[in-house]
């Protein structure tokens, strides 16, 4: 997995890393990569997490955390695993 910097302004509490996916077509968002790996600072949301990677939110249709169901001010803590979902089509 790759490692995404922080950038923004700096907290003096130690920053959280995660693991993020992305599922389907979500993925191009990632370069083409499956997951990765971020640092962000301590309490982020899941809505900061998906913001961070680069994954447009209306394009989300369900977000996991540790293979649950989360909500996007879910906080995330050191070892989370966030996977974002889009809508299935079909015809």
């Amino acid at each position: 997995m790759t490692q995404m910097p922080v950038s923004g302004p700096v907290t003096h509490g130690k920053r959280t890393t995660i693991k993020f996916g992305a599922c389907a077509i979500l993925s191009a968002h990632l370069g083409g990569r499956r997951g990765t790996s971020l640092t962000l600072e301590p309490a982020a949301t899941v809505r900061e997490a998906v913001a961070r990677a680069g994954v447009p939110e209306d394009e989300v249709w369900l977000v996991a955390v540790n293979g649950l169901k989360a909500s996007w001010e879910r906080r995330l803590e050191e070892g989370d695993e966030v996977k974002v979902f889009a809508p299935v089509g079909g015809g």
